[in-house]
């Protein structure tokens, strides 16, 4: 049965692709605002299950898998910054400190549907005024959780102090429990 991935990241199709899974992209049309006002990782599955049942409902006749990132700082939710002030003010408050990435993924098709959640903590060093201009002026940053892409070498080399968990859980793919979990198994 044909594979949609219900995203539209980059990290997530590479991730799928290096996997060997032959996948169509299909950008799921949702509202992704916290209106239910829910705890970080109830929003993350919410909108991870949201995304894969909003796209099955027009493909029900493939394998969906849909997934969404959030960062976790002091039970608050931390989501794509809005502008590059915003995105400052974001580096600004994890410099020194520690945050996690999790990333919600849900797997569904016509007989089941699956989610699995997971968590990496990220501790960031203590960061310049001059290091965040430098990187917000020369790195997209407003279209990831965070603002940051930890698979750049350069963000890794000046900002990541250290990471406990899976690495491709903060690309937003959570690969160690994708197996774990046997996720792999439903996907024909």
């Amino acid at each position: 049965m044909p594979i949609i991935l219900a995203s539209s990241s980059p990290r997530r199709k590479k991730i799928l692709t290096k996997l060997g899974y032959k996948f169509k992209v299909v950008k799921p049309q949702i509202d992704e605002s916290n209106s239910l006002r829910l705890k970080p990782i109830d929003y993350v599955e919410y909108i991870s299950k949201l995304k894969a049942r909003k796209v099955f409902d027009s493909y029900n006749q493939f394998d969906v898998i849909a997934a969404d990132t959030i960062i976790e700082f002091q039970n608050k939710i931390i989501g794509k910054p809005k502008d590059k002030n915003n995105a400052k003010e974001i580096f600004l408050s994890l410099s020194n400190k520690s945050h996690n990435v999790v990333t919600s993924l849900t797997f569904k098709n016509i007989e089941i549907e699956k989610t699995i959640t997971d968590s990496t903590k990220i501790t960031f060093k203590n960061l310049s005024d001059d290091l965040i201009d430098y990187y917000i002026q020369n790195f997209n940053v407003l279209d990831k959780a965070g603002g940051y892409n930890i698979d750049q070498s350069f963000f890794k080399e000046n900002f990541v102090k250290n990471y406990e968990g899976c690495f491709e859980n903060v690309t937003g793919f959570p690969m160690t429990m994708f197996f774990e979990k046997k996720i792999d198994k439903f996907i024909k």
